[in-house]
């Protein structure tokens, strides 16, 4: 949809059991916007995000919510601004929204896809703005010493939090058990009864 536009280069770079079918359509559809690269070593990693005006973060709607993506922080460090294509209600899509570093486009929507690219490259003021929101985010809020400073309050509070869960649990159960047994109690008559109604009604098996 966007390979008229000769400024917008995609660019993958990596391995994966899918790579060689990717490489057939990429040269099936005579796609000169796309190139295909094999894996780079790990210490490149900057240099290539870095290299890119912006980058693509792709969560499927059966996987978000379960984790943040962890590639994401990387992209984030080298100051550029990033397309997540996932759910406005994720945690990737929140996160995007509220720190204003990105753009959030909804799986399986090619054409909102294609606007939200179109609209990065075509504004000087949009990327480099979203790429410093991005980099103040990681710096204030992944900092090594600052992440470490807080491992004894989320210990502390995942304690709590467990052990009140584990509380709240073992209460509902027994409530659960009472009202069973006392529903039990209450209806066996009525359970007595069935049986013998249906084997007089039909004569058959109950």
């Amino acid at each position: 949809q966007v390979r008229e536009n000769k400024r917008i280069l995609f660019m993958l770079i990596g391995d994966g059991h899918y790579r060689e079918e990717f490489g057939r359509k990429i040269q099936a559809q005579a796609l000169d916007n796309v190139k295909l690269l094999p894996l780079q070593p790990k210490d490149r990693l900057p240099e290539i995000l870095a290299s890119a005006d912006a980058g693509v973060v792709m969560e499927t709607r059966r996987m978000a919510n379960l984790s943040m993506p962890s590639k994401i922080l990387n992209q984030m460090a080298c100051g550029r601004p990033v397309i997540a294509v996932t759910s406005p209600q994720t945690a990737l899509g929140l996160m995007v929204e509220e720190k204003k570093c990105g753009v959030v486009v909804p799986p399986g929507n090619s054409d909102l896809l294609a606007m939200a690219v179109l609209n990065l490259s075509g504004s000087f003021t949009m990327a480099p703005s979203m790429g410093a929101a991005a980099r103040d985010y990681v710096e204030k809020e992944f900092d090594r010493a600052k992440l470490l400073s807080r491992v004894p309050e989320l210990l502390e509070r995942a304690r709590h939090s467990d052990a009140a869960r584990y509380r709240d649990h073992a209460l509902k159960r027994a409530m659960d058990m009472a009202l069973a047994l006392a529903g039990f109690v209450v209806s066996s008559p009525f359970w007595i009864l069935v049986p013998l109604a249906i084997r007089l009604e039909d004569q058959g098996p109950v």
